[in-house]
């Protein structure tokens, strides 16, 4: 069982397309994660417009969503260097859709329903992110539940482009 609005595909890209994505991403100045007054370990690149060399991968994806690739417009890119962790949240609620690539190594995304209750895990999940797989979130899986990613083996990074919401059904 997978939470409505989660879709996954696990070989989204080719080795190359991957290893050409993987130079990109690595010649480009991240900075440390920063979220209220907390430093994240992981490493982060914020575009407010994908660039260039993500406008094909942005196209792609959106094609691949049935979403505008227009409407994927914030980008964000994600270092988890060996023993980072991203734990539980929801993404911010300004984005609808949440489209990304998993790049570098596999890793493990959690789920679980939100609001949480506490000592309550019975109903978390889990889906295996290989790498150069892509995936989806939205409708159910984007407003009432909650991921997470626990502390990665191998040096892996995320591509993910956010769409702005089309209604406020928050």
């Amino acid at each position: 069982m997978k939470p409505d609005g989660l879709v996954y595909e696990p070989e989204f890209l080719s080795a190359a397309g991957e290893s050409a994505l993987l130079a990109e991403v690595r010649a480009l100045p991240l900075e440390e994660a920063r979220h209220r007054q907390y430093t994240a370990k992981r490493r982060v690149a914020i575009f407010d417009t994908p660039p260039s060399f993500l406008v094909a991968l942005r196209d792609r994806l959106a094609a691949w969503a049935s979403v505008r690739a227009a409407e994927l417009e914030y980008t964000l890119i994600n270092e988890y260097r060996p023993g980072t962790a991203l734990g539980w949240h929801r993404d911010s609620p300004e984005y609808e859709v949440v489209v990304g690539v998993s790049l570098g190594s596999a890793c493990r995304m959690r789920f679980r329903p939100w609001p949480h209750a506490k000592g309550n895990n019975r109903d978390a999940l889990a889906l295996d992110l290989a790498p150069r797989s892509a995936y989806v979130m939205r409708d159910a899986v984007r407003w009432r539940w909650q991921h997470s990613i626990p502390a990665v083996e191998e040096l892996r990074y995320s591509i993910t482009f956010r769409s702005q919401p089309h209604s406020s059904r928050r």
